[in-house]
């Protein structure tokens, strides 16, 4: 059924109610407006399982195109069918669709404020941690990695970060093309020029903040599942991201209203996940914990559930209908590092590096 015919239908009993009562006539636009928003409303559940003439989605981008409308716990569920046909090779590709990160939504409502300069305040970073941790390809990816050899766990993760980097850098350079141009009389300063963020452009390939949250989740994946074979792979990240922060920390160079937003929300130098993807992958767990204590550095953790829980951690039916997290099928661990700041991350990594372990290079992970 299209939208167009419930607005005639809508359109037919709203017009007999003012023809039965001439005291609206007056208001006459005001309540039809009032009526057909009270009307959508209310036919919202069952317009999207009643709908015959749509095909069943089986993409997630699919799910959310303007003329389809799913309750929450509608959209779960096609969801989990849509991720349980995925492989794991096809489930780590599919990483870079940003609807994920974003939705169901709990991320974007949650406040967070920060001061804005340069160096980045310590306590930035998590939105990133929520998004990843709210996506529920993301948990079945680590949930399905984990299981694996972690050779064969490694070889994947080091193939989607390899395309991924590549694909991100490019990315970025024509993001700075675009949004950071040098203006006249400034010093030559470089000043922000109308910066954009979106999550996809208009033929759903991925651009450079979809990109971004993938390599920051594989990042944290190769972390969490101790990937030593990981170690060269996470190694380029992070030279990645301490030049990005070398070259925007420039006060000279660059004005704070772009090297904040573009370190903050498109750079990859986040200090919580990439600690936790060397720390992972450089050295032996117990090292670790030694070095975290030496640091005084600490890890911090989420509970969250398996993908196909009914009600994940992050779900919006937690927040809008009070229901509880659904941990029935399971419940999967995310380690990260608590905030800190450039001072003890740079400490943290010297430390690692000290103490790095070498693994043998895998064709796959250079």
């Amino acid at each position: 059924m299209e939208i167009s015919h419930l607005t005639k239908c809508y359109t037919a009993n709203i017009n007999k109610v003012l023809v039965l009562h001439p005291a609206f006539r007056p208001n006459k636009l005001l309540v039809y407006t009032l009526t057909v928003a009270v009307l959508f409303w209310m036919h919202i559940p069952s317009y999207a399982a009643s709908d015959t003439n749509e095909p069943e989605p089986n993409a997630v981008a699919e799910l959310f195109r303007p003329n389809l409308m799913y309750t929450h716990q509608e959209r779960v569920n096609k969801i989990i069918q849509i991720l349980e046909k995925e492989s794991v090779e096809e489930s780590l590709s599919n990483l870079s669709e940003y609807l994920l990160f974003m939705w169901p939504g709990e991320v974007q409502t949650y406040e967070l404020q920060y001061k804005v300069e340069i160096p980045l305040p310590g306590s930035i970073g998590k939105r990133e941690i929520m998004s990843i941790s709210g996506n529920r390809r993301f948990l079945k990816v680590t949930d399905e990695l984990s299981k694996l050899p972690k050779e064969q766990a490694a070889e994947l993760v080091n193939k989607e970060i390899i395309f991924s980097l590549q694909e991100y850098n490019q990315l970025f350079d024509s993001f700075l093309k675009m949004h950071a141009l040098p203006e006249e009389n400034q010093n030559n300063k470089v000043k922000r020029q109308g910066m954009s963020f979106a999550g996809f452009t208009q033929d759903s390939k991925p651009t450079l903040k979809a990109i971004r949250y993938k390599v920051l989740a594989l990042v944290l994946i190769a972390g969490n599942l101790q990937l030593k074979q990981s170690q060269t792979a996470i190694e380029k990240i992070l030279e990645t991201a301490i030049e990005q922060r070398n070259r925007f920390y420039n006060k000279d160079m660059w004005d704070i209203s772009i090297s904040f937003p573009v370190l903050a929300f498109a750079s990859l130098y986040h200090r919580q996940i990439l600690a936790t993807g060397v720390l992972g992958t450089f050295i032996e767990a117990e090292k670790g914990d030694e070095v975290l204590k030496s640091k005084g550095c600490k890890m911090a953790s989420e509970r969250l559930t398996k993908f196909d829980s009914p009600v994940a951690v992050y779900d919006q039916s937690r927040r809008q209908e009070g229901k509880a997290t659904d941990y029935s099928k399971g419940e999967l661990n995310i380690k990260y590092l608590a905030p800190l700041d450039d001072s003890a991350f740079d400490n943290l990594i010297n430390a690692v590096k000290a103490e790095q372990v070498a693994v043998p290079v895998d064709a796959n992970s250079v």
